[in-house]
């Protein structure tokens, strides 16, 4: 933690959006301990701002020199790095909400291009059509039971929507996903992968594999670096644009969440 706090330049926070108060400089967390070593770094902090109305009092947002937002209490006794979810909103990610106003994740839309003109994703329908993104891995037991999921309430057999799924690849599942794109039907492949991985059969899915070819490997690894920017925390993550056209990003498998996205693409 110290190291953390070495590191840190706090900027003022300008945007109207999540601004709900200012202070002077000369009063924000003075003899503090989080104050006390920022002035020991020649850190000065112009304006702080409470996350939204609910934590006003409780939490005090710092934005450092990465854009990266950071919280501590009104006592300046602690910071926090980390997501503050919202569970009146769905699950919703405040701290991701106000990183996005401060450093907008790219549009996705163009970033899917990418892969999809590598041949890396596979698709259910015409990419023309909504679609729900699922940044997923072979070896995630959470993806597995989304894919269930979908698989059993129908969603991946809607013929107005497109399920689009997007490798996000550790080295052990390399040949696993290029044994998928040597198929001439990847979507049939991907199927018959999942089922036989979920039957842990070492021997069978040994049988799925097949040697990546650069190719495959600098797209799956052209994933995982862009996966950061896109907000993606682990798997399974699905992105999907609401009917207001907002790109909405969710991380973990929750049937509720996965129905809501559905819905939302269904209304398009």
């Amino acid at each position: 933690m110290k190291k953390t706090l070495l590191a840190i330049a706090i900027l003022s926070i300008t945007t109207p959006a999540i601004a709900q108060y200012e202070v002077s400089e000369s009063n924000i967390l003075e003899g503090t301990p989080v104050g006390l070593v920022m002035k020991d770094q020649g850190i000065k902090v112009h304006k702080h701002a409470s996350i939204n109305d609910h934590l006003k009092g409780h939490l005090i947002e710092l934005e450092t020199g990465s854009k990266e937002v950071v919280f501590t209490d009104p006592k300046g006794m602690y910071l926090y790095s980390g997501d503050i979810v919202d569970f009146s909103k769905g699950q919703q990610s405040l701290s991701m909400e106000v990183t996005d106003l401060l450093n907008p994740a790219p549009d996705y839309k163009e970033v899917a291009k990418q892969f999809e003109d590598k041949g890396l994703t596979i698709n259910t329908s015409e990419a023309d059509k909504p679609t729900l993104s699922v940044f997923f891995s072979l070896d995630c037991g959470f993806c597995m039971k989304a894919y269930a999921h979908m698989k059993e309430s129908g969603v991946l057999n809607d013929p107005d929507i497109n399920i689009q799924f997007v490798p996000l690849a550790g080295p052990s599942t390399y040949t696993l996903w290029q044994g998928i794109y040597n198929k001439e039907n990847k979507l049939k492949a991907f199927d018959d992968a999942i089922a036989v991985i979920t039957k842990a059969n070492d021997v069978e899915i040994g049988k799925l594999r097949e040697k990546a070819t650069q190719e495959t490997l600098d797209g799956l690894k052209l994933i995982a670096s862009l996966s950061s920017d896109l907000r993606i925390q682990g798997t399974p993550t699905f992105i999907h644009y609401n009917e207001e056209g907002k790109q909405v990003v969710e991380s973990g498998f929750s049937p509720a969440v996965l129905n809501q996205a559905y819905q939302s693409l269904k209304n398009q």
